[in-house]
């Protein structure tokens, strides 16, 4: 049995244990239950709904799983610690000080005994202070800090932390594509972190094996980090308690607006933006995981800025011409017509006629913008041509 202590910041919240029949268990620090409400840190809100009872899954559980990388991403890590790439409890171990949001996890002793067993050896970081990270999702990233008018990868740096996003072979130009995507968004009053495409030769070491194109990154402010402070965040695939892979892709977005209407009802009319957008940008990767909140105080959810926004209709094919998640019961981007949002206003709490004439009005901003030429001179030409025919579909099918 291998136990790794759970904090969020300072504060320890309990601790995961990782048996050798592959089972978990999470249990609840006894000073986490005992504190003042106000006082207590949310980890997740599955472990708000499971207070104070442990949790008990017969593999990985998911929220965490949710913390490590996927795909290339995955397979390099696990390559460089000489480990399984399916194991994700050692993985964890490795990348426990370097997660996102305000999470840490740290090798110790279990509380719990059961089925006694000789304990996992506690794995030693090594290395050289740099690559010491774990973000979440498939594609080529690493995380970097400002270092004068450069980026650095040591892990030990103190400047401004960034996610730098590469190259993709599958996909050509996919960091020119989403630099053209966020800016699209950021035009049309998207909250957005601050953003930039950047130069390989702009950081002092990358990854081998990393791949680099046309040498183009895109690069942008990490909003779960604020000068030395960790802000705690979670997606919501670890909301919904799917596990990684294909189930990030089950659901719809009005599940998403009925968790939002009760933790952050505030944030409803950005998240309907979001969807809007994603419809007539040509988004197909708007999973789970691609939508989150910010613990800003360690409580309170509020959505968090716009993230992983990119055309993915340019990319057809391979990529299908479809929506990540369900929206009115449908995945098709070409069924528009005015009753598809009646199940996405009714779950947001939105009254349909005013909030029908919100999302049209919104989506008449988002074609406008579209014709800017600051916003199809960022796209290749290519990209700007198959765009076009999708934004006019669109823009037909919802009578703009």
């Amino acid at each position: 049995m291998s136990a790794l202590q759970v904090l969020l910041g300072d504060t320890e919240v309990g601790i995961l244990e990782h048996f050798e029949d592959e089972s978990e268990r999470f249990t609840f620090s006894d000073s986490y239950l005992s504190a003042f409400i106000e006082r207590r840190p949310i980890l997740g809100q599955l472990f708000e709904d499971r207070l104070p009872d442990p949790i008990d899954v017969g593999g990985p559980i998911a929220w965490f799983s949710h913390l490590l990388p996927q795909g290339a991403m995955r397979q390099w890590r696990s390559r460089l610690y000489g480990i399984d790439e399916d194991d994700c409890f050692s993985l964890l171990s490795r990348l426990g000080e370097n997660l996102p949001g305000a999470v840490i996890l740290r090798p110790t002793h279990s509380r719990l005994e059961r089925n006694r067993v000789v304990s996992k050896p506690v794995i030693e970081q090594h290395g050289n202070g740099r690559f010491r990270f774990s973000l979440a999702g498939v594609q080529w990233k690493m995380s970097a800090r400002s270092a004068g008018r450069g980026l650095t990868t040591s892990a030990e740096a103190l400047g401004k932390e960034y996610i730098a996003k590469f190259h993709s072979p599958e996909y050509p130009d996919l960091p020119q594509c989403e630099f053209a995507t966020m800016h699209w968004a950021k035009c049309v009053g998207i909250n957005t972190p601050e953003f930039e495409l950047r130069s390989v030769s702009d950081f002092d070491a990358i990854p081998e094996g990393m791949p680099t194109g046309k040498g183009l990154v895109f690069v942008t402010a990490r909003f779960d980090r604020a000068n030395s402070r960790r802000i705690h965040m979670e997606d919501f695939a670890q909301i919904l308690d799917r596990p990684p892979g294909h189930e990030q892709y089950r659901g719809s977005y009005e599940e998403i607006a009925r968790v939002l209407r009760w933790i952050s009802p505030s944030s409803i009319d950005e998240f309907i933006k979001l969807v809007v957008f994603s419809l007539i940008c040509g988004n197909g990767d708007a999973h789970l995981k691609n939508f989150s909140v910010l613990y800003d105080n360690g409580r309170d959810a509020a959505l968090s800025p716009a993230y992983d926004l990119v055309s993915t209709i340019v990319y057809c094919p391979p990529l299908r011409r479809e929506l990540a998640l369900q929206l009115g019961g449908s995945d098709k981007f070409d069924s528009t017509e005015r009753l598809r949002f009646y199940s996405l206003l009714k779950s947001a709490g939105r009254d349909y006629e005013n909030g029908y004439q919100f999302i049209t009005d919104f989506a008449r901003k988002v074609v406008d913008a579209w014709q800017l030429a600051s916003v199809k001179e960022n796209y290749s030409p290519l990209h700007c041509e198959r765009l076009e025919l999708h934004v006019k579909s669109i823009a037909e099918s919802m009578n703009l």
